[in-house]
């Protein structure tokens, strides 16, 4: 499973056995993993609070990205979320968490 998070261009040549067994070592639904699968988008005003909360605590852009990917995956999870990421506290709280 490290293997396909660490190394670029991995997740799109995983097998499907491979991307279902990582969906679920991440409690993610499978399709969700997958490539062209029903991952969440995130609003404008979602990408905008990232982007003003990125320039408030001064991520870095690995930061910024990492933070991407843990909401997506928060998201993908699905049922009653305590963030929005709707809001630059949003994102500020999840980088704290």
């Amino acid at each position: 499973m490290h293997e396909i998070l660490s190394a670029p261009g991995a997740l799109a040549e995983s097998s499907v056995d491979e991307l279902n067994a990582l969906a679920n070592a991440m409690s993610l639904p499978s399709m969700a993993i997958a490539p062209g699968g029903d991952m969440p988008a995130f609003t404008p005003r979602g990408l905008s609070a990232l982007a003003t909360a990125s320039e408030l605590e001064g991520w870095d852009g690995r930061r910024t990205v990492e933070l991407l990917q843990r909401a997506t995956a928060e998201l993908a999870k699905g049922g009653t979320r305590r963030l929005s990421f709707n809001e630059p506290a949003d994102w500020i709280d999840l980088a704290r968490g």
